[in-house]
């Protein structure tokens, strides 16, 4: 989706403008956030799931 949005922005009129790298690197930031915020959320019912399944102390190593 970011890679979409860049390329929507400079097909508007062909050049990237600074106020757009602006937007950029916002966009860029945001996206790392939330894969940050979505991988801490797996990690932590990836280890929950495994003391469900396997019991308390026994969770596999990954």
């Amino acid at each position: 989706m970011s890679a979409y949005y860049t390329m929507t922005l400079w097909q508007n009129d062909g050049v990237i403008s600074g106020n757009e790298y602006l937007v950029i690197r916002f966009n860029t930031a945001i996206c790392l956030m939330v894969t940050f915020y979505q991988y801490m959320l797996y990690r932590l019912s990836f280890r929950k799931s495994q003391i469900i399944i396997f019991g308390t102390g026994t969770a596999v190593k990954q």
